[in-house]
């Protein structure tokens, strides 16, 4: 088994973040729906949660869809290390697979393993 120690941790360096869409496309957030949000879909507030990505890569944020941050354990935005296609699954989305993401996640293996699944 891979080890992640930095895994549970990876949200400190998710900042800083901004508190609403005001102007988020301004500054250098970018929209992601259906497929590219699936991860981030537990939890919802009458409709899709919205995930929007800094043009970094790295900074992630998910909104409900009335426009309130979803911080729950299992769709708040994380932190990604990986910056190309293998070192974000190596780093990113294999540990959430296998780990969820906190501790306090309350999805399971196979439900992550069915949204990783899934196609559009």
């Amino acid at each position: 088994m891979h080890n992640f120690p930095n895994h549970y941790s990876r949200n400190r360096y998710n900042k800083p973040l901004p508190s609403s869409l005001y102007n988020i496309e301004k500054i250098g957030y970018i929209k992601y729906e259906g497929f590219k949000a699936r991860y981030h879909q537990n939890n919802q507030w009458g409709g899709e949660n919205v995930k929007f990505v800094h043009e970094d890569g790295r900074r992630e944020i998910v909104f409900y869809s009335n426009e309130v941050v979803n911080n729950t354990y299992e769709d708040v935005g994380t932190y990604n290390f990986g910056d190309s296609g293998v070192s974000h699954y190596d780093l990113d989305v294999a540990p959430y697979l296998l780990l969820g993401n906190s501790l306090y996640d309350t999805t399971t293996l196979m439900q992550r393993l069915r949204l990783a699944v899934q196609a559009e």
